[in-house]
């Protein structure tokens, strides 16, 4: 979804604005209202599928699914990669 695909600013750009996520594990009110919609009423956000209900008959096709999204994510912005490779190495 656009809320976890949002590009990451470069290193030390402190002046572009993140929509949809503060850092890593707090989120912006965009996206905390779409999940407690989509969890209360099973609405999605516009035009977007958001989440999906999960069972044990399907988390295999899910989660191969997911694993296909991410490679591709991983082709399309190798620079993302790179620069979160680069954070963990220096992190370690």
């Amino acid at each position: 979804s656009r809320f976890t695909t949002e590009t990451v600013p470069v290193r030390d750009d402190d002046r572009t604005a993140r929509h949809y996520f503060h850092e890593s594990s707090h989120c912006s009110r965009a996206v905390g209202n779409a999940v407690l919609d989509r969890m209360t009423s099973g609405a999605e956000p516009p035009g977007e599928r958001f989440g999906v209900r999960l069972t044990g008959a399907m988390m295999d096709k899910h989660l191969a699914a997911m694993r296909a999204a991410r490679d591709a994510y991983h082709e399309r912005h190798p620079d993302q990669i790179a620069f979160f490779n680069e954070v963990i190495a220096e992190s370690d």
